[in-house]
């Protein structure tokens, strides 16, 4: 007996436990027959009623305020975050704030921003269907369906109470009354026709009501959860992309943090350093010279041939005209001393090139620590704080100018070459004369050292001639030249090809004529403007030699090769074609964001809603931020947004207008997706999908990968398989005729790289053994396991490869095979970039 109420209590929890498969809304509603009766329970129960639709209403009130000012609030926010995120982008710095700017940061920044933003878009839609699927249909009922049921009360109410107050008067008149019971009957039955009819209606609205407000709102509200799951997956899967990125920029910046931290350490040691040198070498333990030049030549301290001495930065005093010394700052970089006018000065308001200039200290003068920088068309006096600083200084410029007159400067055009030969011939040349004194270049092409040597330049009193006093400089000061200032013929095998005689000019005057028509040596040579010369002087004062050495327009076309090399995606795209130069689906200005499977350029809110429909239908990238394969870049190139909209927007209903990048969000969105998911404005072919797919997989095979995408608009399947050729796909006819670009484009649009035909060859095969070495990287960067795939015959795309003699697919593919047996799945860029390398020099 036990067991079996044990049996009875289990059977009775399982029905418990059971589900119903729907809620009974008319569950304890007003029976209609009860109106009729207008027993006191029914009152009382129409009573309860009418009080739960008041507090329902009251309630309804509540959730409408804090819905609207949850919506309010919520675009609040998205407003204020949408400042935050443009404020981010500002935080970059711009140039000149003293930010340094780094690249990986900058994109970073801007990636992750423009994901933020997204994010605002999608909860902007989100506000959007709360307000649609919430407030709307609240309002509507307790607008409508309440107040209705309010009114009804009230008509019930009135008609009850006059039914009692007839049946009351009929009740108190008298038989003999029969007129006066006559009428009042009348109007009693009146009243009662019309308190039945009033009180059904008003009972059927009210369990109406009570039943709808069970599970009518509770159906927005369940749509309201999937937009609400639909908001948090799209930002999972924003995210979800952002992961490598997010993970490289943290990794980042630890480095940099610890990097910082090491930095400041050795900032700190050095600031002690600094300190302790300042204080044991402060200006008053050094006020006296431990020397001086001798006949106000050069001094060279150490002989220091380091490019650490030719730049210097530091405060001097320059003796201005009326004799007064100002402190400026001055910078010696790159041949030339340049100056600061005030402290407050970005940039140099004087620069002297240091070129033909002479260096020297000057113990003559009044105040301490002078030295003179003398030059044809001026001389700077200029003193230093201590005696070690101008000693620095002295070096430093000493080092400069030997630096220009050693090896080329910088700045000029004509190279005066100081030869140890003591033979050279002078050349003359017929060209223009070259108005551009800064075309002038002197360098030593010997390693002598300029030590207790002098080059003075001045401007000579008579016919203004630059006069050029240069002393033999050999390291081997024992073997010195005849200095005497007679000239002498030199007879050891020197030969003037103009017939001009050589003389031994140590020590002599080398004149320049200084005019406007040019710099003409003392043999009548000449330099053209359009060219760069050379002057050869050797240290005996052998004759000047000037020979052409490239012309401008060759130095014009490199840059211009250059700078097409260092193009970005984004101006090769929109150089190739202008049509990329606006938004594929709004026509916004300068889009930077791309769909790789359609080939089209985007604005950033319409690659949101792109996003926001999945990969399977459209696959976003950034043009600026994102890395572009060489591949994908010229797949984009053999489309754009004009054969795009050819394809997708090609039968537009006459009611329906593109979008407008003023138009709102929704609009937009709804034309996206129509166009793109939905593919309403498609002019679809008439013919079966047999015929399309067969005329799909001939066309893979030629570079047009705009019809292939027209195809693929027309519901083409890219694995389709051809049974009159091997029963390949296009992916295996693209690859036999190594066209990247189609490859590219189907693999975008889901083909599948391990499909076979039917001798079992994959399209990795097929262009192994068809020597497409393109065609194998894109395939390979799509799936490493292709490489152990082998045919019917048991053959490996590297065997056929070995077997055709297909030298550049047997390299490719033997680099994978080894990155493939040391465990790597998947390859890498710099990988990829090898692979192509190797390509390109093959061919």
């Amino acid at each position: 007996m036990s067991n079996q109420q044990q049996h009875h209590n289990q059977q009775q929890q399982q029905q418990q436990h059971v589900v119903k498969p729907f809620l009974n809304s008319f569950d304890g509603s007003i029976k209609l027959e009860e109106s009729i009766e207008d027993s006191p329970q029914f009152r009382k129960h129409l009573k309860d009623t009418e009080q739960s639709i008041d507090e329902l209403t009251q309630n309804i009130k509540k959730m409408l305020k804090s819905s609207k000012q949850s919506c309010e609030l919520g675009e609040d926010y998205n407003i204020t975050f949408k400042n935050f995120v443009d404020d981010l982008l500002t935080y970059k710095g711009e140039a000149g704030s003293g930010f340094v700017r780094d690249e990986l940061l900058e994109k970073s920044m801007i990636k992750f921003s423009t994901a933020l933003k997204e994010i605002c878009n999608f909860r902007e839609l989100l506000h959007i269907e709360m307000d649609a699927l919430i407030t709307g249909p609240l309002q509507s009922f307790a607008e409508n369906d309440l107040r209705q049921v309010k009114e009804q009360c009230k008509k019930y109410d009135k008609y009850s109470q006059q039914y009692d107050a007839s049946a009351s008067k009929l009740g108190q008149i008298k038989k003999k009354n029969s007129v006066r019971i006559e009428e009042v009957s009348q109007e009693a039955n009146e009243t009662l026709k019309l308190r039945v009819q009033f009180g059904l209606d008003l009972v059927e609205s009210m369990n109406q009501v009570q039943a709808r407000r069970r599970f009518e709102f509770l159906e927005y509200f369940s749509v309201y959860l999937h937009a609400q799951s639909t908001f948090f997956h799209q930002g999972y899967e924003l995210f979800r992309d952002l992961e490598p990125h997010m993970r490289v920029f943290s990794d980042y910046l630890q480095a940099t943090r610890k990097h910082f931290e090491d930095e400041k350490r050795k900032q700190t040691m050095l600031k002690a350093e600094l300190i302790e040198k300042t204080f044991l070498n402060s200006p008053s333990s050094n006020t006296s010279m431990s020397g001086s030049p001798v006949n106000g030549g050069i001094i060279f301290t150490t002989n220091r041939t380091s490019q650490d001495t030719l730049f210097k930065k530091g405060y001097l005093f320059k003796r201005s005209e009326y004799n007064s010394y100002t402190r400026k700052f001055f910078e010696l970089s790159n041949g030339k001393l340049s100056y600061y006018k005030t402290g407050n000065d970005t940039s140099p308001s004087h620069t002297h090139d240091l070129f033909l200039t002479t260096v020297r200290i000057r113990e003559d003068l009044d105040r301490r620590y002078c030295f003179e920088l003398l030059s044809p068309d001026r001389s700077i006096i200029l003193a230093a704080e201590t005696f070690e600083s101008m000693q620095e200084w002295v070096q430093v410029l000493q080092n400069t100018i030997a630096n220009l007159l050693n090896n080329c400067s910088p700045q000029g055009n004509l190279i005066v070459n100081n030869l140890s030969s003591p033979n050279s011939n002078c050349n003359n040349n017929n060209n223009n004369n070259n108005n551009n004194s800064n075309n002038l270049i002197i360098t030593n092409n010997n390693n002598n050292n300029f030590n207790n040597n002098n080059i003075s330049l001045s401007n000579s009193p008579s016919g203004n001639n630059i006069i050029v006093n240069s002393f033999n400089n050999n390291n081997n000061n024992n073997n010195n030249n005849n200095n005497n200032n007679n000239n002498n013929n030199n007879n050891n095998n020197n030969n003037n090809n103009n017939n001009n005689n050589n003389n031994n000019n140590n020590g002599k005057n080398i004149p320049f004529s200084d005019n406007h028509n040019g710099l003409n040596s003392s043999c009548g040579s000449t330099t053209s403007s359009s060219s760069i010369a050379s002057i050869s002087v050797n240290n005996s004062g052998n004759n000047i030699n000037i020979q052409q050495q490239q012309s401008q327009q060759q130095q014009q076309q490199q840059q211009q090769q250059q700078q097409q090399q260092n193009e970005t995606p984004i101006s090769i795209l929109r150089r190739i074609d202008s049509s990329n130069l606006y938004c594929a689906d709004c026509n916004t200005r300068d889009p930077d964001w791309a769909s790789i499977n359609f080939g089209c350029l985007l604005c950033i809110d319409c690659s949101g809603i792109h996003r926001g429909m999945g990969v399977h239908i459209s696959k976003v990238r950034s043009v600026i931020l994102d890395k572009w394969e060489p591949e994908l870049l010229n797949m984009m190139k053999c489309i754009g947004n004009e054969k795009v909209n050819k394809i997708y927007e090609n039968k537009i209903p006459p009611g329906r207008k593109k979008p407008t990048p003023n138009d709102e969000f929704e609009i937009r969105a709804k034309w996206i997706r129509d166009k793109y998911d939905k593919r309403l404005f498609v002019n679809f072919l008439d013919k079966s999908l047999d015929d399309i797919n067969s005329l799909f997989y001939h066309i893979a095979s030629e570079p047009n990968a705009s019809y292939i995408l027209e195809l693929i608009a027309q519901g083409a399947d890219p694995n389709y398989k051809e049974p009159h050729h091997d029963y390949k796909s296009p992916l295996h006819n693209a690859a036999q005729h190594n066209l990247p670009q189609n490859i590219c484009l189907l693999l975008q649009n889901g083909a599948m790289v391990d499909q076979l035909d039917s001798n079992g060859n994959t399209p990795l095969h097929t262009s192994a053994d068809c020597g497409s070495p393109d065609s194998c990287i894109l395939l390979l960067m799509k799936s490493v396991k292709l490489l152990s795939i082998t045919n019917k015959d048991n053959h490996t795309p590297l065997d056929l490869a070995v077997e055709k003699g297909h030298v550049g697919c047997v390299t490719i593919l033997r680099l994978a095979q080894l990155q493939k047996d040391e465990g790597k799945h998947s390859f890498d860029d710099a990988f990829a970039e090898l692979l192509r390398g190797f390509v390109i020099n093959c061919k």
